[in-house]
C-alpha cells in the first residue's frame, strides 16, 4: 500500500508556535493581548516576569514529545505570572495550545492529568480571589469551562485520528485480501485445471488396448503425479484465500463414485483393471468438467 507523505508532515511546529509567541509577547501593540484570569494591578515586568514569559511561550516547544510535561510548565508558569500580577502578555496564550495539543497527543495517565490540572486550578483561584476581589465564583468557573473545553476538543481531534488510523489499517487489511484472493484465483483457474487436464488426458490415455505394462505403469505414474501437484495448488489456494477446502479435481487416486455428467463411471475403471478397450461417454463429461 502506498504511503502517502503530506508536504508539513515533518514541519515543526511546536518550536515554531513558541517563537511566534514569545517574540510576539515583545512587540507593542501585540504584547498586552493574552490571557488574563484576575484583574490585579500590573506590577513593573521584570527578569523574572520575563522569564515566566519565555516558560510560557516556550512550554510549546516540547509539546509534541512531552506532552504533559508540557502542559504542566505551561499551567505552573501561568498560574504564578497571575500570582505575581505581572502585566498581561501574549506568551500566556500558550496555555490553550497546550492543553488542545496535550488533549490530543497524551497517550498515558490522562485521568491523573485532569485531576492534577482541575487541582491546581481550584487552588489558583482560591489564591487569586484573595488578590483580586473583583473575581468572582462564576468569571472563574467561566473560565475553567474554557480550558475543559479546550482538553475535551484535543480528545475528540485524538479520538478522530486514532479511528483514521483503524480505517487505513482495515483498508489495507482488505486490499492484501483481495489481492491474495485474486492470487488464489488464478492459481486455482490456470495451474489446478491445466493439471486436472493433464491427469484426465493421462487416464484416458491408459484405456488405449494396445499399450504394454511398462507403459501403463508410467501414465499410472504420470497421474499419480498429477494429482499430487494439484494437492499442493489447491493447499496454495486455500492458504491465500483462508479457506482449506477448495473445490476442483478429487484429491484421492480412489475411482470417483457414478455420477450423471461428473466423474468416471465404475465400469470405465473396471475395463480398464481388465485391459479393455470399452469407452464411455462420461469420460468426457468429466474431462470437460474439469
Amino acid at each position: 500500500m502506498k504511503t502517502v507523505h503530506w508536504p508539513l508532515a515533518g514541519f515543526k511546529w511546536d518550536a515554531v508556535s513558541a517563537a511566534v509567541l514569545i517574540g510576539l509577547s515583545f512587540v507593542p501593540g501585540v504584547a498586552r493581548q493574552g490571557l488574563e484570569l484576575a484583574d490585579s494591578p500590573d506590577h513593573p515586568l521584570n527578569l523574572l516576569g520575563i522569564a515566566l514569559i519565555v516558560l510560557q511561550g516556550g512550554s510549546v516547544a516540547v509539546l509534541r514529545r512531552w506532552p504533559h510535561w508540557s502542559l504542566a510548565l505551561a499551567f505552573s508558569s501561568f498560574a504564578a505570572y497571575q500570582l505575581l500580577g505581572f502585566p498581561t502578555t501574549f506568551a500566556a496564550l500558550g496555555l490553550l495550545v497546550a492543553l488542545v495539543g496535550a488533549g490530543a497527543l497524551a497517550q498515558r495517565h490522562r485521568p491523573l492529568t485532569v485531576s492534577l490540572l482541575l487541582a491546581g486550578y481550584v487552588l489558583l483561584v482560591a489564591a487569586l480571589i484573595r488578590i483580586d476581589p473583583t473575581l468572582t465564583v462564576p468569571d472563574a468557573f467561566a473560565f475553567g469551562a474554557m480550558l475543559a473545553a479546550l482538553w475535551i476538543f484535543g480528545s475528540w481531534l485524538r479520538s478522530q485520528s486514532a479511528m483514521r488510523r483503524r480505517h487505513a489499517e482495515m483498508l489495507e487489511r482488505e486490499i492484501i485480501l483481495a489481492e491474495r484472493t485474486r492470487i488464489a484465483h488464478e492459481l486455482h483457474d490456470v495451474v489446478t485445471h491445466h493439471v486436472t487436464a493433464m491427469v484426465v488426458q493421462t487416464e484416458a490415455g491408459g484405456f488405449h488396448p494396445q499399450l504394454d505394462a511398462k507403459t501403463q505403469q508410467l501414465l499410472a505414474s504420470i497421474a499419480d503425479g498429477g494429482r499430487k501437484r494439484w494437492r499442493t495448488c489447491a493447499a496454495c489456494s486455500g492458504h491465500w484465500t483462508g479457506k482449506r477446502k477448495s473445490r476442483g479435481y478429487p484429491p484421492s487416486s480412489r475411482p470417483p463414485r457414478s455420477s450423471p455428467g461428473h466423474g468416471l463411471p465404475a465400469r470405465m475403471w473396471n475395463s480398464r483393471s481388465k485391459a479393455s478397450p470399452t469407452r464411455s461417454p462420461g469420460l468426457r463429461d468429466w474431462w470437460l468438467s474439469g
